[in-house]
């Protein structure tokens, strides 16, 4: 007879502000679903875009854009078009996104109630969001390759806080802390800038892996569904195979915090 192995749930704070760094292949998908959320659910709260790109005619079979979009800047395209769609107000950031975005920027309340979500393709990218201002609120990041792929979502990388996590799982009903993407792969910390990769722009339609944008996005969704409206996280992670068929959430369990059982950094 199996043992039932105990979950947990993290609540969320009331999210003012939604931060979506990167509107390329996933985050351009994200940001649609995103405002349905705010629309169809009357989410009061503030949507902020970030992409320093512009829209090229290799972006449009893979990406969330339009002919007519063609050489203007990602975000800026991306919230004229969702705003008019939706009847809701964007904000439109042509640069990218760097660690001193959330201090300096007026329009975002209270950085602490801001949920964070990052589709950018390069560690370093991850690395300036990871040394954000602490604590800023809640940080879903989405990756993926050719095939597959996955979302994780997180508050914090201290390993000091997470393995108080560890030890308190069986004493506590809820957690207060949840390992980041930064956590879970360390080299984001340690990340240097390199020669860029080439983009969706400089590789063939056939090799990019059609529809695994889509599935990130959709998962990376379904985490801020969770968020933004349930106010309470069920999972820490979905990992995703398109080619094999797999779509996989990871419950809050204490194995989620393990590797942080005797560091206290």
């Amino acid at each position: 007879m199996r043992t039932a192995i105990k979950t947990k749930q993290f609540i969320c704070p009331a999210i003012r502000d939604i931060v979506l760094i990167g509107c390329g292949g996933t985050g351009s998908i994200v940001a649609e679903h995103i405002c349905r959320m705010i629309k169809g659910f009357r989410l009061r709260c503030g949507l902020h875009l970030y992409d320093g790109d512009t829209v090229s005619a290799a972006n449009i079979t893979r990406q969330n854009f339009a002919n007519y979009e063609i050489g203007g800047n990602k975000a800026e395209a991306l919230a004229m078009r969702l705003a008019g769609r939706f009847g809701i107000a964007i904000a439109a950031n042509a640069h990218h996104f760097d660690r001193r975005v959330l201090a300096e920027n007026e329009l975002i309340r209270d950085y602490r109630s801001t949920l964070i979500v990052s589709c950018t393709d390069s560690l370093v990218s991850r690395k300036q969001i990871a040394s954000r201002p602490q604590p800023a609120g809640i940080w879903l990041d989405a990756g993926n390759e050719l095939h597959h792929g996955q979302v994780v979502v997180g508050t914090t990388h201290r390993e000091s806080e997470l393995r108080k996590e560890f030890w308190a799982f069986n004493r506590t009903p809820f957690v207060l802390a949840m390992p980041d993407i930064a956590a879970q792969n360390p080299a984001i910390l340690k990340a240097r800038r390199q020669k860029a990769k080439a983009g969706c722009a400089d590789v063939p339609f056939a090799q990019q892996g059609f529809g695994v944008n889509a599935m990130a996005a959709i998962a990376a969704a379904t985490i801020a569904k969770q968020i933004l409206v349930d106010s309470q996280l069920k999972i820490a992670a979905i990992y995703f195979d398109i080619e094999k068929g797999i779509y996989r959430p990871q419950a809050i369990t204490q194995d989620l915090y393990r590797r942080w059982k005797n560091k206290d950094n």
